[in-house]
């Protein structure tokens, strides 16, 4: 099978998607090609160069400068398969067309149905995405309820729209180590919508509840500006990373917690919580998009409601006083069974081939 990758706008998560795509697809022999923004190819010296990527005004300057479609066509001469584009961006619709015209099948994933709150240009981008799960052949979501927002909200036929889980982006390991735990983290990009307040109202209410001892983080980059205050009454408790985690800093950490935690407003998938059971450790999350089908119940972590931080610091007594070690390895067999790419890639071949 010969397949087009196309991500004409990558942030660093459908970076590491792109490449995860094409180390696995390039495993189960197919043939691969990379179409990406120019910073991309820049960076890895690899595919295809069309549009520049950056913010949503040259997203807008992207999709209505012809020289794009014109080299998008031209790659579409390499005869490709299938192509599958992989973010958001309004010339996706264009390049559908094209590869439409072309007689090739396209396959477009679909991350957020919902834009979350705080995404500029939202509106946009919603318009945008609805239109390209109407042109598309095959749509990819990450998760069940996103498959019944798509279906609902863009009234799209359930027949084409198929669903697989969201990988950890990591090597793939056997064995955990065990450590010594001191740490309960919010960890991921700073937004709005990440609940940061929420988990701040939890400490406060927990902070004299729970072993001295342990500490909380909050580690992303972002603006922490309006969080100031409660940051300034609780810095006795805190620990703040305002920068991009790498991976190693981001196992470390996790390695050494006992439980993530994502309190998130809305929203409709997330990566941490793959992170988080490939590093054995148990999560709390908020009952938003698909991010509970992740969660196995007072086995692998807990679930509660957005902008509760009662239950919020409930669950994190529970899980400090229940066995968070049996949590952490139940975590990690969620891992082994379920969030490895090579698995995936392979139920991802299958929605490829199917007629």
């Amino acid at each position: 099978m010969k397949i087009l990758l196309v991500g004409f706008k990558l942030s660093i998560g459908n970076e590491l998607y792109m490449q995860t795509l094409y180390k696995h697809f390039t495993e189960n022999d197919c043939q691969v090609d990379i179409c990406g923004d120019s910073n991309y190819v820049l960076k890895h010296n690899q595919g295809y160069s069309v549009a520049n990527g950056g913010n949503s005004k040259q997203m807008i300057l992207d999709t209505i400068n012809p020289y794009n479609w014109f080299k998008f066509y031209k790659i579409l001469q390499n005869d490709y398969d299938k192509i599958f584009f992989i973010s958001s961006h309004t010339l996706n619709n264009i390049a559908i067309v094209l590869a439409k015209f072309k007689g090739v099948e396209t396959i477009s994933h679909i991350h957020d149905p919902i834009p979350h709150s705080g995404t500029k240009y939202g509106w946009i981008i919603l318009l945008s995405q609805k239109l390209q799960s109407r042109l598309t052949d095959k749509i990819i979501v990450y998760g069940k309820k996103l498959q019944e927002i798509i279906h609902r909200e863009y009234s799209i036929n359930n027949n084409k729209i198929y669903e697989i889980k969201h990988g950890v982006y990591r090597d793939d390991k056997e064995l955990f180590n065990k450590e010594d735990k001191k740490y309960i983290s919010l960890l991921g990009r700073i937004d709005e919508y990440k609940g940061i307040d929420i988990f701040l109202d939890a400490i406060e209410k927990l902070d004299n509840k729970i072993n001295k001892d342990i500490i909380f983080i909050i580690g992303g980059k972002g603006d922490l500006t309006s969080y100031e205050q409660k940051i300034a009454k609780l810095k006795h408790r805190l620990e703040i990373y305002n920068y991009i985690i790498s991976n190693d800093k981001f196992d470390e950490i996790l390695q050494q917690s006992y439980m993530l935690v994502l309190p998130y407003k809305d929203g409709t998938q997330t990566g941490n919580i793959q992170v988080a059971y490939y590093n054995a450790t148990p999560v709390i999350v908020t009952d938003v998009g698909s991010i509970p089908e992740l969660v196995e119940e007072g086995k692998t972590g807990y679930t509660i409601e957005p902008n509760n931080s009662k239950e919020l610091y409930e669950s994190i007594e529970k899980v400090l006083a229940g066995d968070y070690e049996k949590m952490g390895k139940n975590s990690f067999e969620y891992y082994k069974k379920y969030l490895r790419w090579k698995g995936i890639i392979k139920n991802l071949i299958k929605i490829f081939e199917d007629k």
